[in-house]
């Protein structure tokens, strides 16, 4: 779970350093974490329906006994599904979206800030994966 969250943020760090070079095709990129995600609770789905909650610690503060635990239960899936299926279609709907418009003057133009918009969303959608786990 944690490589999940992890995952969030290196892609949308990047997204957001690479911004100018991608474009709206940062939403292409951007769809990989929640992909990812969908794959990773699908592969859960059974036992954690069955009862057998998913949990993960980790150290932070050995001196104080300060840990993170992320705890997947049948609730949390769902709201997983949530959150990272949402998010996967927003990133599909984006593509199309911020697709290069004629604006009636004959020149093709994208929109500026795709894909910093792509990065930060792709940010938020780690940060409500962490609090729902």
């Amino acid at each position: 779970m944690f490589v999940l969250l992890a995952l969030h943020l290196v892609v949308g760090t990047a997204i957001v350093a690479t911004g100018r070079v991608l474009g709206r095709r940062a939403f292409a990129v951007a769809a990989v974490a929640p992909a990812a995600v969908l794959v990773w609770a699908a592969t859960r789905w059974s036992g954690v329906v069955d009862g057998e909650p998913v949990t993960e610690s980790f150290t932070w503060v050995s001196g104080l006994d300060i840990t993170i635990d992320l705890r997947l239960d049948a609730f949390a899936l769902l709201m997983v599904a949530i959150v990272s299926g949402i998010g996967l279609l927003i990133c599909i709907y984006a593509l199309g979206y911020f697709a290069p418009h004629d604006s009636g003057h004959g020149d093709a133009h994208e929109f500026p800030g795709v894909a910093r918009l792509a990065g930060v969303l792709t940010l938020f959608a780690g940060a409500m994966l962490g609090v729902v786990l």
